[in-house]
């Protein structure tokens, strides 16, 4: 990947935050989520990007595409092509629901190193479904925060939809 122009301060606060995050791994530290919002096309989605792939840890990055149906399946598949341990896992397996592939993301997490899971443009998610909100705030507070490996979630897309 070539080199980012002018966002290393940025490069530098997403590096801070997953830092204390690798130091708790295995305690009952929590992870975070991150929201980020701006204007399209400035270069969100390729900070993070560039983000996961120096931080050297599992990372699982899907970006929403504003298929109704088979989101769900795309989902599966950029988490079969992560290098999130035992992604095979989500081989084959019909989610029927955003529930059920958060529960099942949960399982193929790492225990013993933090991990990085990124949901691009996020306010797609939302134009096809209002209750995924909710939907991702229950999961993320009951599975994905507490995980013991802890991780660092990027939630993305536009100013004018989040």
């Amino acid at each position: 990947m070539s080199e980012l122009v002018g966002r290393q301060a940025q490069l530098a606060t997403l590096n801070q935050l997953l830092e204390p995050i690798r130091s708790r791994v295995g305690n009952d530290r929590p992870g975070y989520c991150l929201l980020m919002r701006g204007r399209r096309r400035v270069g969100k989605s390729r900070l993070v990007e560039t983000f996961a792939e120096r931080s050297g840890v599992p990372t699982l990055y899907f970006t929403a595409s504003r298929q109704q149906r088979g989101e769900l399946d795309l989902f599966a598949e950029a988490v079969i092509e992560s290098n999130l341990p035992s992604s095979d896992l989500f081989g084959g397996t019909q989610m029927g629901n955003w529930d059920a592939a958060l529960r099942l993301l949960n399982t193929v997490l790492p225990d013993d190193v933090p991990s990085i899971i990124i949901f691009d443009e996020f306010p797609y998610f939302v134009e096809q479904d209002r209750s995924i909100e909710a939907t991702f705030q229950k999961q993320w507070d009951r599975l994905l925060r507490p995980q013991r490996s802890s991780t660092l979630s990027y939630y993305g897309g536009p100013s004018s939809h989040l």
